[in-house]
């Protein structure tokens, strides 16, 4: 009996301490920007990754290819 808690109490340390691990290692979620623009077929919003720009596509509506734009610039506000 007694030599069983010590087991019981350095697993239990073991268990806690891989959990706490785990969520430090745990790797960030990375925020996505996406931008919208219309098709110039059948004019429906369209909705595109930071990463497509400059990258050929189509419209899933009309099927006209397309190329997702740069972003719009953003102006100061005053």
């Amino acid at each position: 009996m007694d030599s069983i808690i010590p087991i019981i109490l350095g697993g239990t340390v073991v268990l806690f301490g891989a959990i706490l691990l785990f969520f430090k290692i745990k790797p960030k979620k990375v925020e996505i920007e996406y931008y919208h623009f219309f098709c110039a077929g059948c004019r429906r919003k369209l909705r595109y990754r930071s990463d497509q720009v400059g990258n050929k596509g189509k419209c899933p509506r009309c099927s006209k290819p397309l190329i997702f734009p740069p972003p719009p610039s953003k102006k100061a506000k005053k």
